[in-house]
Parts: C-alpha cells; structure tokens; sequence
C-alpha cells in the first residue's frame, strides 16, 4: 500500500473514531480501505481484521495495524491483531480495552492556547470561523460543505438544514472567537466563543476530521446544545 492510499485509510479510520463508531461510518471506513488493500487472500484478512477491530471500538489498535502492512509486515500483524481480537471476543475486554486505552494515551495531543496560533492551529481558526459565519448567516448549503465526507454520508442536507433553523442561539451569532485547540492525531476540538444576537457571548465547540490536508467538520454545539444531528435518525 503506497503512502498516499495508506494516509487515505488511516485518515478514514480516524473519523470513524471521531464519530464515535457509528456503523454508517465504519463502513464508509471499509469501502475506501477495501479500495486500497492488497488483492487476494492477504488484502481480504487485512480488511476482515481492521473491520472486526472498528466495530469492537479499537481504531487505535487498526490504525496501528495498517501502519504497519504498509511497513512489510503483513503476516505477521495480522496473526497478532487476529489473536487480539479473538481474546477480545472471549471475554479478555478489560485487558485489550486497557491496552487500547494506553495507546491512546500515549499518542501524540497538542492543547494550544490562543497566545500560539500558527501551522495547524491556524488551518483549523479559518475553518471554524468559515463553519459558524455559514450556520450563523443560514447559508446552510456553505456550511454543509464544510461538513466531512463521512458526516455527509451519515446526515443529509434536509436534517441538517432543519437543524440549523431550530436552533435559536445560531441565527445572527457573529465574531466567532476561537480561543483553544485540542489536536490529536487527525482529529480536533477547537472551542472559543461568538456574540449573539442580545451582544452576550456564548461558547462554541466544534469538532473537526482530517481529510488528506483539509479539516472538515464532524459537530458543532453552541450554549453547549449540539446545533447539528451525528449519525442516521
């Protein structure tokens, strides 16, 4: 698997994780990662295996697999995930859970604040203030734009127009203020604050996936309220 296709799935498996592995995505996850894989018996155990890690909540354990096909070591991690995955299914969750958790841990995570805004903190500020002017002026086929590919999938533009216009705190929120950065590994929460429209301010959290060198939106709560649906009705 080249670099490109590798970055491609890993960045998928990421918004599974994002989206707290809902089916709908996870199987977007598997289409793009059945896409890339190998031909023939090999490429098939691998998708089998990173399926079967999704759907059991392990993207990190997935995501540590793939990087490591794509290292030339096939064979031998996938006979190691499936051992993992099957003592998963025996009854060994604790144990797997505590080791997938360690991973997690241990991964890289950036907390900025707004004294430090540059790189990818910068990248993520134009994508924000970009989402709420959208939702907040009701251009809601802008902001549904700014949306991931898998969250499109999941929520159509119908539900996610209907929400927009039922929220109140949304219409006429202006001068977005995003004030801190959460990054960690391909995914993001920037928070900070708007005025609305009785000039009070109010917080804002969005949450953002990286696709190839693009965040896109994956939630957005305001008043901490989620103003967008997350996943099939």
């Amino acid at each position: 698997m080249n670099a490109p296709a590798r970055e491609a799935c890993i960045a998928k498996i990421r918004e599974v994780e994002a989206l707290r592995y809902d089916p709908r995505a996870i199987d977007s996850c598997m289409a793009t990662v059945r896409q890339h894989a190998p031909h023939g018996p090999s490429g098939d155990r691998l998708c089998d295996t990173i399926e079967q890690l999704l759907r059991a909540g392990n993207a990190s354990r997935a995501e540590r697999l793939l990087d490591e096909v794509s290292r030339g070591l096939p064979l031998v991690w996938v006979a190691v995930v499936l051992l993992a995955t099957v003592a998963f299914a025996g009854g060994l969750y604790s144990a797997i859970k505590s080791k997938a958790d360690d991973a997690v841990a241990s991964a890289p995570r950036l907390i900025v604040g707004a004294g430090a805004v540059n790189g990818a903190e910068a990248l993520l500020t134009d994508a924000t203030v970009g989402l709420v002017t959208d939702l907040a002026s009701g251009r809601s086929t802008a902001a549904y734009g700014r949306m991931s590919e898998t969250y499109r999938a999941l929520v159509s533009l119908d539900r996610f127009e209907a929400a927009i216009a039922a929220n109140p705190l949304l219409r006429g929120a202006h001068d977005p203020v995003p004030s801190h950065w959460t990054i960690q590994r391909g995914t993001a929460e920037v928070r900070g604050s708007v005025v609305d429209r009785s000039g009070q301010k109010i917080a804002f959290t969005a949450g953002f996936a990286q696709e190839a060198s693009i965040w896109r939106a994956t939630a957005f709560s305001i008043g901490n309220v989620p103003a967008l649906p997350q996943g099939p009705r």
